[in-house]
């Protein structure tokens, strides 16, 4: 059983910097409020686990950075509890808005569809060796990226750990900067 403490001993064991005390602190704050902002974040349709615990998790770091700035202050009716709760919808909305907006640009440029139509068309159009050797000298991370997708099939998740990038997006965001600038190269070669 951990030690009981107030919000503002809470507030001093973040704002101290000694990792003993933040430790402490956090464990208290996953033990007291983790199981309600789970549920919270359950009714509000968070329906993956990871998702719940990593958003509290962000929140729980919110808190630490503003105790270690001394920008957070217990006052009546502004408690670490409360704190929480309103990160953690903030971060669920800003997660939702960002999916919305993937799902727009999804259906705006049919992305998927596109670029597999002009890696195709490249093919019956180009040499295949052509096209590796363009791959090739878009630099490493990139061919990686490319020949992972599209010529051994794996998903934007199977990716990014291969080619130490954070997460699905991140390979996305890459895989389209590479074939913008393979496509560049295309139509430069094709205007020759």
């Amino acid at each position: 059983m951990l030690e009981k403490y107030s919000d503002n001993d809470l507030v001093e064991l973040l704002a101290s910097g000694l990792s003993t005390n933040e430790d402490k602190a956090i464990a208290y704050l996953l033990q007291k409020h983790s199981s309600d902002i789970d549920n919270f974040l359950f009714k509000k349709g968070i329906s993956e686990a990871n998702d719940r615990k990593s958003i509290l998790y962000d929140a729980i770091v919110e808190l630490l950075l503003k105790c270690r700035k001394k920008k957070f202050k217990v006052e009546v009716g502004n408690s670490i509890r409360k704190y929480l709760f309103v990160v953690s919808r903030n971060i669920m909305y800003k997660k939702w808005r960002s999916i919305y907006q993937l799902r727009n640009l999804k259906l705006k440029y049919h992305e998927d569809q596109i670029e597999e139509c002009f890696l195709k068309k490249m093919e019956q159009e180009e040499d295949r060796n052509l096209l590796i050797h363009m791959i090739s000298s878009l630099g490493e991370k990139c061919r990686q990226v490319l020949f992972a997708r599209y010529y051994f099939e794996l998903k934007h998740e199977e990716i990014a750990p291969l080619v130490n990038l954070k997460n699905a997006q991140g390979v996305r965001n890459k895989q389209f900067k590479c074939l913008k600038k393979l496509r560049e190269k295309y139509f430069k070669l094709k205007s020759e």
